[in-house]
């Protein structure tokens, strides 16, 4: 009888040791699924507004230098603002440097993208040239 109790109270801490691991598991798995929902929020922030000429004008000619924007994502419970900084100009990479005035604009895109009601949040930075036109535009 004593070996019977010894061994259901044996078999018992190992069921409630599982059933602790499978639930750690599980959370870990929901942090890993909320955080890649988040960098792919912060991505596609700054796909949405790379091609807004406004907000790199905005970047240029503000007196900080920066210049920021929410950005509306289709996901839900998401929120994602990008911030571009404008670092100056520059000879354009890859433009034989002739008469005609061909530069560059450097930007650092800053993209931070929240899930507020987990408390999750995710930032990516990218670099980016912007190709002037001769004329400096």
């Amino acid at each position: 009888m004593f070996v019977a109790l010894v061994v259901i109270v044996l078999v018992s801490l190992l069921g409630v040791s599982t059933m602790k691991r499978g639930s750690m598991a599980e959370q870990m798995g929901a942090g890993h699924y909320q955080s890649q929902i988040a960098l792919q929020a912060s991505e596609s922030a700054v796909e949405s507004t790379i091609g807004d000429i406004g907000i790199m004008q905005l970047a240029r000619l503000a007196s900080a230098a920066t210049a920021s924007e929410n950005v509306n994502l289709s996901v839900s419970g998401v929120v994602a603002q990008v911030t571009y900084s404008f670092l100056g100009n520059r000879p354009a990479y890859g433009w034989s440097l002739d008469s005609t005035g061909q530069g560059a604009s450097r930007f650092v895109i800053t993209s931070l993208a929240t899930i507020p009601s987990t408390g999750v949040s995710t930032t990516t930075q990218h670099g980016v040239y912007r190709i002037n036109p001769p004329t400096g535009d």
